[in-house]
């Protein structure tokens, strides 16, 4: 839910795409902005939650559909352009810095549990944590070492 609607502001920030490139039945049933399609999206996963006495966290197949349209969306047109291909490997780049100075000092950075996973699990799912800012600031700061 977090990563589609983050990742379709971000495209929109970054000039990739505008709010008339989203597909006209998502933006018909979950809303053209950020906040209104979370809205839309947790008020219906709070409805089929409560529907099912809580039993399992649900989405509607509706809405459900929507999401899915709007995470092939994002593949087409924003994972997957040719011009994506260069900051990709740049990205690489920063995630295997920042992997290789999180293992050189593990204390630093991650938590010594859950004791059955290596550290270097524990080291992925520290940087699989992080957000964007909190990453680049890192980085910046391992390319001043």
């Amino acid at each position: 839910i977090t990563y589609v609607n983050h990742d379709i502001d971000d495209a929109k920030r970054a000039g990739i795409i505008s709010d008339n490139d989203i597909p006209e039945p998502s933006r018909k049933l979950l809303g053209s902005k950020y906040a209104k399609r979370i809205d839309t999206i947790v008020i219906d996963v709070i409805g089929e939650t409560l529907k099912n006495g809580l039993e399992l966290v649900a989405v509607s197949p509706p809405v459900f559909a929507e999401l899915l349209r709007l995470r092939d969306f994002l593949f087409h047109n924003v994972y997957s352009r040719e011009e994506r291909l260069v900051e990709k490997q740049q990205i690489r780049g920063v995630l295997q810095a920042i992997h290789a100075h999180v293992v050189r000092d593990p204390a630093a950075y991650i938590n010594p549990y859950p004791p059955g996973d290596s550290e270097a699990v524990r080291a992925i799912d520290f940087i699989a944590g992080m957000t964007d800012n909190y990453a680049m600031n890192l980085y910046e700061k391992i390319k001043t070492e």
